[in-house]
């Protein structure tokens, strides 16, 4: 009950959001024209364009969980749209900067981190059984925690990727 009334005063602020969101893709983000093709290129725009790219990905990965009810996509939207900014913008950000300083800002880089993540995850779940059916059954477990992970984790973190338009490997230069 108490979930409900958390969506229901959370409603009006996630959609004003997402509309300044597609606002600033729009005109900041400015979609139609390109990127220096250096990957270690960081600007707002590039970044604004990473966390709606995110937010796509998000949207996407709560309909391939098999959630078609259009009550469940705005419900399962509107708590995980926020975490989804959250995260772009404490982790996502900072790793990417962190990535192009070094000359290491490729999609591979970033599915390699996501993978990171979804194992440390799989390994706390491992060690710390949330019930007694996850102890008896250690690797349905976390079969069934990847199964929610992957496409929770992964999906948002390539369209991080693809919307920042990075490399997808680096390329060697001469």
């Amino acid at each position: 009950m108490g979930l409900d009334y958390l969506i229901y005063k959370l409603s009006i602020p996630v959609l004003i959001l997402c509309l300044l969101l597609l606002v600033s893709f729009l005109w900041i983000g400015k979609p139609w024209q390109s990127f220096p093709p250096a990957s270690n290129h960081v600007s707002v725009r590039r970044c604004v364009l990473a966390i709606s790219g995110a937010t796509l990905g998000t949207l996407l990965s709560i309909i391939f969980l098999g959630e078609f009810d259009l009550g469940n996509i705005i419900y399962l939207s509107i708590i995980l749209i926020p975490i989804t900014w959250v995260v772009s913008i404490f982790m996502g950000i900072p790793s990417f900067i962190l990535l192009a300083r070094y000359g290491q800002a490729t999609l591979m880089n970033i599915l390699f981190i996501m993978g990171a993540i979804i194992l440390l995850w799989s390994g706390f779940i491992y060690i710390y059984p949330y019930n007694n059916w996850c102890s008896a059954n250690t690797l349905a477990c976390l079969g069934r925690e990847m199964s929610y992970a992957i496409p929770l984790i992964g999906i948002p973190s390539l369209g991080f990727g693809l919307m920042a338009r990075l490399p997808f490997i680096k390329q060697m230069t001469s």
